[in-house]
């Protein structure tokens, strides 16, 4: 359950990503702003991410 959950907010970082670089081509955000988001999902991505096993290399010894 816990890695769903953690799938889970890594793929909704990647769309908090798209919807910051929107809010920032329409002038909604300012640069700043832009970047204060973009740290904070960016480092929820990547703890998510490494949790969850999606941003790490498989296990070569599992191969056969």
């Amino acid at each position: 359950m816990k890695r769903k959950i953690l799938t889970l907010i890594f793929i909704l970082s990647w769309f908090a990503v798209f919807f910051i670089v929107g809010s920032l081509d329409q002038y909604i955000i300012s640069v700043g702003q832009a970047i204060g988001y973009s740290v904070i999902v960016f480092a929820a991505m990547g703890i998510s991410g490494f949790l969850s096993g999606m941003l790490t290399l498989p296990d070569k010894d599992n191969k056969k």
